[in-house]
């Protein structure tokens, strides 16, 4: 896929901005929570938000009843296409409950 991207360095476009709907993966956290849930409510969203101009980015899966694992952080563009990330944030909730992250 990189091969065929047009645009030159990527990581440093603002086109990569926006909220980006996950249609691939191969984390395995990922693909766990697709094919169990969390805590018995199914997963109805995968997405990322990400904000060239503020250097943030946001992990979110959403679940049924409200619920919902959130995951921030920054970064700044690396080289070409890459980024250099930095975890900054963990929320988790389960319906109506907030849970510590583990």
């Amino acid at each position: 896929v990189i091969a065929q991207n047009p645009t030159p360095n990527p990581a440093s476009s603002p086109l990569m901005g926006g909220t980006w709907t996950m249609k691939w993966t191969s984390e395995k956290e990922i693909l766990f929570l697709l094919e169990k849930g969390l805590f018995g409510l199914p997963c109805t969203s995968v997405y990322q938000i990400i904000d060239t101009e503020a250097g943030t980015l946001q992990n979110s899966l959403d679940f049924a009843e409200d619920s919902y694992l959130r995951v921030g952080s920054t970064f700044k563009p690396g080289e070409g296409e890459r980024f250099a990330f930095k975890f900054q944030s963990c929320g988790l909730k389960w319906k109506w409950l907030p849970l510590p992250p583990p």
